[in-house]
């Protein structure tokens, strides 16, 4: 074994050397002589080339696939202000036990009215049972607070638009009113 060991490192050593002596020793290619050609042919073992052409396929997979994810995170970021644009146009509208549009709803009915304009498909109630819990809010996230009896929807800043009640109505507000929670369609 030990000879097998001493004969690759002999092997390698005379490799290195070849190596140097053909780049004129420096690491830096030999100035060939004139007539010499410039670039002597180099060939690429069929199993090298090979590895090439799957780490090629390789890094464009990596980068189709952050691509698409570059895409999927545009496309959210529109229908994010989608929600907000249509969550502002609800202010000052009329808050009504069970109601579901503009001309009186509670803080869910609000919610999935705007959601809805945005063309995402809510349930009814309890709408962000739907959705993924998050400690990093982004506008068009929801707000859930009073131990889930009243949603918002996150307009950034610390703000928020919800249906409050009959005395108060549809009006923005801070977060900090109550305790809350978030909730992202991502």
């Amino acid at each position: 074994m030990s000879a097998a060991l001493g004969l690759s490192m002999a092997l390698g050593a005379f490799a290195l050397a070849a190596t140097l002596v053909q780049h004129g020793g420096s690491g830096q290619p030999a100035v060939p002589a004139a007539g010499a050609a410039l670039h002597p042919a180099v060939s690429v073992p069929a199993g090298n080339r090979l590895d090439l052409e799957r780490a090629s396929a390789t890094s464009k997979a990596v980068a189709a696939k952050k691509a698409k994810a570059k895409a999927a995170k545009k496309r959210a970021a529109a229908k994010a202000r989608k929600i907000v644009s249509y969550a502002r146009t609800g202010i000052g509208r009329p808050y009504a036990y069970g109601g579901t549009s503009p001309r009186g709803w509670d803080c869910s009915g609000f919610v999935r009215w705007v959601h809805a304009k945005a063309g995402v498909k809510l349930p009814r109630i309890r709408q962000w049972t739907v959705m993924k819990r998050t400690s990093k809010p982004k506008p068009g996230d929801l707000v859930v607070q009073n131990g889930g009896t009243h949603v918002g929807i996150y307009t950034g800043h610390g703000q928020m638009i919800s249906a409050l009640s009959t005395s108060l109505g549809t009006r923005a507000h801070p977060v900090s009113w109550m305790p809350a929670k978030f909730y992202t369609l991502a």
